[in-house]
Parts: structure tokens; C-alpha cells; sequence
């Protein structure tokens, strides 16, 4: 049952109210002010664990993630849209916890409180507490890069793995029972039905706008801006779609600097893309190189397809003794700290640089390293990705 109100002034008035039912099943006891230009809903959730149970605490702000998790499990709302709903009707979502209690809360707009009670409903309808769901909060986020590193592996690791009909799934089994001391009845089997798997791959492949100039276009999917630059690619073995945040903040940035009669290099270009978006943006000459020889096949390829085979790709022990105005890398911090001699080496005096693949956390330590002979411009960002770009000093 949801309860929603607004405080009364005076200690003994009598309160009109009415009661109703939802369609997903909420029993609803509306008392209604419509002099208050703004609602809120609120569910409190009593979870226990302050006295009840010696020696836990902590569970109601768990309760608390559990529960935003399980905003996504609702049939009547698409993954990720829970945010978008609300912030298109004009408003707010938070939670909070203290003690033994959680408390989930909505403000919106008065003439919104049907959407902000039904919203709450669907939260406690859907609210999933599963195994799953409590390793996933149990986990610790590790996004280290050293290779020596050995002792930081997951708590938790969940494998899925497929197999032809006629394979022998018991020898598998007993072999991971034996390995790794897995339990027959922690693992799970089942059936795949037939599908046509090209068509299911193609089907989480979409066209990415990145701004007003480009779009990442896969082969099957039809122009959605003739007069924008379009980039065919396909997903393949090479990094680089275009779809993950450090490749859109690069693209993004090619996009708003001057590239007429300049030289570009992509280091460590892997799909090319970096590359063939420079030269759709009027470089006048571009290279990329990469240590992954599968990487430069797929550069020729994709830039075969985009029209842009003038580009020099080249695996990274064919190194030349070339300079370049732009020097783009867009790879893993932990070969960004060593590879400064090299990138400073490429760069012309006064050229820019662009370093991606970078946490907002390493942004400092990235920083200091280039700081001898780059000048930093202010730097982009998105879902707690980097692009930091900067100016060779002369």
C-alpha cells in the first residue's frame, strides 16, 4: 500500500481521502492537495539489522542497491529508461538510508502524480533479491592494467560457454567440479534454440551519431544524414566501433578542430576508425599503426570500404621516422605512462595530441607524465572516461 500526502496545519481537521486501485495491483489511499504545486511520493522501507540480528549492519543501504537494480527488472519500462521517464516529466529521484530503513523517494509537478505513484508500484512490484543480485553487490570494481598484478582477480566470476549438440557435457562438468572444486549443482545447463545469429549479432549494432558532422554507420543499416560523414564499419576483431565513450570522445574531438592540410597519426588505431574519420574531415595525410597485426588488416579493410585506401597503416615495428601535426592514441592508460617519449616523438612542434582510454582517476597520473613537453587544453569527458588533449610545446 502507498500512502501520499501533504502535512496539515492544526491537530484535529478531517482529511477527505480517496482509495483506488492501480492496474499492476497498488492499493492506493490519496489524500490530494492541489494548492501544493509540486508532489512527492515516498516508500520507507523497515529492513532491520540496527538491533534485530547482532553483528549486521549495514543492510538497508544494501536494500538500497538492490532496489535501484531492480528498476531495470519491470516489463512495463526499457532497460535504462527508469532516468529518462522521469527527468522528461520534470522530475527528481533519489533514495536514501538510515539505520534499519530505506526510503525511495519521487518529486514531480502536481499534475504528474498518477506517473510518480505508479512508478514507485512498479519499484516494488519488480524488486528482485536474488544470489546474483548479492554477489554483483559483494563484487569490488577493478580496472587495473598491470600485468604483474596477479592477486587482483574478481571475487566472483560467472563463465557461459557453448557447446555443439553432440558434445559430451557430462566430462565437461565432472572436469570443472574436479578443477575448481564447483559444486554439479551450481551449474547449469541448458538448451540454445536455433536462430539465425548473423541477424541476432547485427540486431545490438545501431547507427551512433556522434555530433552534427559524423555518424558511425554499420553496413546494414541505411544513411540516417546524407550531408553528415558517414563511417561504414562493422564490428570485427579490431577495438573501435565507435560505440564505447573513449572512441566517441575522439571522434568528437576531431570533429571540432581544424584538420585542412594537416597530418594525422591514429596510434594504435585497431578498427581504423580514428584514421578514416580524419581523413573524411580533410586531413591531407593520415597513418595509424597498431602492435596487432588482425588490427591493420581490418584498417585496410574498413578504409577500403570507406573510400579513404590513401591511409598509410602500418604495424607499430614498422615505425618511421615521420612527424605528425595530430598524434591520436586511444589506448590503455598503463601504455600511455610509458609510451610519452614515443608520442612526444611523433608530434611536430606545437602539434596536438589527443591520449583516450584513460579513467578519470588516472587523469592526474597521465597528466604529470606528458607535463615536461605538453601544454594541457581542458579535457572531455563521459561515463567516467578521459580524452585529455594538449599542445606540443616549441
Amino acid at each position: 500500500i502507498l500512502f501520499c500526502s501533504t502535512l496539515l496545519n492544526g491537530y484535529s481537521q478531517n482529511i477527505e481521502y480517496t482509495e483506488y486501485k492501480l492496474d499492476n495491483g497498488l492499493h492506493v489511499i490519496l489524500h490530494q492537495d492541489n494548492s501544493a504545486p509540486v508532489i512527492a511520493t515516498e516508500v520507507m522501507y523497515h529492513i532491520g539489522s540496527k538491533d534485530e540480528i547482532k553483528g549486521k549492519s549495514g543492510f538497508s543501504h544494501f536494500f538500497e542497491h538492490m532496489c535501484a537494480s531492480s528498476s531495470a527488472n519491470s516489463p512495463n519500462i526499457a532497460k535504462r529508461e527508469w532516468k529518462q521517464i522521469i527527468s522528461s516529466k520534470g522530475g527528481v529521484a533519489n533514495a536514501s538510508t538510515w539505520k534499519d530503513r530505506t526510503n525511495y523517494f519521487n518529486f514531480f509537478p502536481s499534475n504528474n502524480l498518477e506517473l510518480a505513484i505508479w512508478l514507485q508500484s512498479e519499484r516494488m512490484l519488480h524488486a528482485i533479491i536474488d544470489q546474483d543480485q548479492v554477489d554483483t553487490q559483494n563484487e569490488v570494481a577493478i580496472f587495473g592494467e598491470d600485468p604483474d598484478d596477479h592477486e587482483r582477480y574478481w571475487k566472483n566470476t560467472k563463465v557461459i560457454a557453448l557447446f555443439q549438440n553432440d558434445h559430451s557435457l557430462s566430462v565437461v562438468i565432472n572436469s570443472i567440479h574436479n578443477e575448481f572444486n564447483i559444486h554439479i549443482d551450481q551449474i547449469q545447463v541448458e538448451p540454445v534454440a536455433e536462430k539465425d545469429w548473423v541477424k541476432e549479432t547485427q540486431s545490438q549494432f545501431h547507427p551512433i551519431q556522434i555530433n552534427d558532422k559524423i555518424w558511425i554507420i554499420p553496413s546494414w543499416h541505411k544513411i540516417k544524414n546524407n550531408n553528415a560523414i558517414n563511417i561504414h564499419l562493422d564490428p570485427g576483431l579490431a577495438f573501435g566501433t565507435g560505440s564505447h565513450p573513449t572512441t566517441k570522445l575522439c571522434l568528437d574531438w576531431l570533429t571540432k578542430i581544424d584538420l585542412i592540410d594537416k597530418s594525422v597519426l591514429d596510434y594504435g588505431c585497431g578498427s581504423g576508425i580514428l584514421a578514416i574519420a580524419a581523413k573524411k574531415l580533410g586531413a591531407k595525410s593520415v597513418s595509424g599503426t597498431d602492435i596487432d597485426p588482425q588490427a591493420i588488416i581490418a584498417s585496410h579493410q574498413n578504409a577500403k570500404n570507406n573510400q579513404t585506401s590513401t591511409i598509410n597503416f602500418y604495424t607499430s615495428d614498422e615505425s618511421t621516422n615521420d612527424l605528425y601535426d595530430i598524434v591520436v592514441a586511444n589506448i590503455l592508460s598503463s601504455a600511455l605512462k610509458v609510451l610519452e617519449p614515443l608520442i612526444h616523438s611523433k608530434c611536430k612542434p606545437e602539434g596536438r595530441i589527443a591520449l583516450s582510454g584513460i579513467l578519470q582517476s588516472q587523469e592526474n597520473e597521465i597528466k604529470e607524465i606528458y607535463a615536461n613537453n605538453f601544454i594541457f587544453e581542458d579535457s572531455l569527458y563521459q561515463d567516467g572516461w578521459v580524452c585529455m588533449t594538449a599542445f606540443r610545446k616549441s
